[in-house]
């Protein structure tokens, strides 16, 4: 699943450079900014967005990412950190919110980017599922998914990795960001190659590019 990403900054000069750089992710299926928080507000009720980034060196940012948190539930947002959060901060904790910090970069974003489309292509897929009425069709309908997609036979985790990995991110950089270890990535690569009946990196690549993923 693809997503559309909004970046809020009042600073045009980095939201222009921002925006440009977003736009070379995968995973992205539109890119927007705005300067103020009136405009962010008016692009959230005119679209939907998935993914929303906040500069929290805006005017009032926190109170930004507290507003949009309650009226824009479906709204993932990433904070761009000024500095690390301390404890007690009205932000820790908040759900659909996570953080970049200083010290992380353009790979660590994209990351991010990267696990909202496949955690909203999962709640989708649930969502499908559940709102069939009828049980029967429920279940037929579920079937059908599970078979049709690329997927369905990965776990939560491996369709992570098989992402990032589309994405060129290396086994440590994966391993960093999902906080697991570079052999437990390793593990999860022959997992997956095995699944899909693919026998190498390349393979992975190919498989992603025939099912629509890259």
């Amino acid at each position: 699943m693809y997503v559309k990403v909004i970046v809020a900054c009042s600073h045009l000069l980095v939201a222009e450079a921002v925006t440009e750089w977003i736009k070379g992710i995968k995973a992205v299926e539109k890119i927007a900014y705005a300067t103020s928080f009136e405009d962010t507000i008016s692009y959230l009720t005119k679209e939907t967005y998935q993914v929303m980034l906040i500069d929290t060196a805006m005017p009032d940012a926190e109170q930004m990412a507290l507003y949009f948190n309650e009226h824009f539930p479906t709204v993932h947002q990433i904070l761009l950190l000024q500095k690390d959060i301390c404890q007690g901060n009205q932000l820790i904790g908040m759900d659909r919110v996570t953080y970049l910090y200083p010290r992380q970069g353009k790979g660590e974003l994209a990351q991010l980017i990267v696990q909202v489309a496949i955690s909203k292509m999962s709640e989708l897929r649930a969502l499908t599922v559940t709102n069939n009425f009828h049980p029967k069709a429920a279940e037929k309908q579920y079937n059908s998914v599970e078979d049709e997609n690329y997927l369905s036979n990965l776990s939560r985790r491996e369709k992570e990795i098989l992402a990032m990995i589309t994405q060129a991110f290396a086994s440590e950089q994966i391993a960093d960001s999902l906080f697991i270890s570079v052999k437990t990535v390793q593990t999860h690569r022959r997992n997956m190659m095995r699944k899909l009946g693919v026998h190498n990196h390349v393979g992975l690549l190919r498989y992603a590019l025939q099912q629509g993923l890259l």
